[in-house]
């Protein structure tokens, strides 16, 4: 069963001002430090995104991925 602990206003702008240097800006994210990785609860799932492929050309396919690079990549400041 998972704990929940209250973090104070410094922390919490602290932790955002990190993950947002890595691109992480979603609402929920969880960090496991055993493993040194971040779990994202994304809004979108893999299986919309593969579903949606099926119905693009491989042109198309290649600049949706090259979309979604650069999307992932730029500065969102």
């Amino acid at each position: 069963m998972a704990t929940e602990y209250k973090m104070d206003v410094s922390t919490v702008e602290a932790l955002r001002s990190i993950l947002s240097n890595l691109n992480l800006g979603n609402q929920r994210i969880t960090i496991d430090l055993e493993k040194k990785t971040v779990l994202v609860d994304d809004d979108y799932c893999n299986d919309d995104l593969l579903r949606c492929a099926g119905i693009l050309t491989p042109e198309q396919a290649k600049k949706l991925e090259a979309q979604i690079q650069k999307n992932r990549f730029e500065d969102w400041d």
